[in-house]
């Protein structure tokens, strides 16, 4: 997701590029494209993180519920 937030500062550069008006357009587009597709492959990643590592808790309180069997001795004869 940083890679999303360092294009922003580029969108800022635009009117000051010496590029045309629409190259200074596409630019700016091009610009928060980026930003915008990077920072949802950022959420989706840390989404799929979240997940498992819910998982993982979840594992670990079933581990912790689960009470060991305890086994007897025989009586004896």
């Amino acid at each position: 997701m940083l890679i999303s937030v360092l294009a922003w500062p580029g969108l800022a550069l635009a009117p000051f590029l010496p590029l045309s008006d629409k190259g200074k357009w596409l630019y700016s587009v091009s610009a928060i494209a980026f930003g915008q597709i990077t920072w949802n492959v950022g959420l989706l990643i840390g989404g799929v993180e979240a997940v498992a590592k819910r998982q993982e808790i979840l594992a670990w309180f079933k581990r912790l519920r689960r009470k060991p069997k305890i086994q007897l001795p025989d009586p004896p004869k």
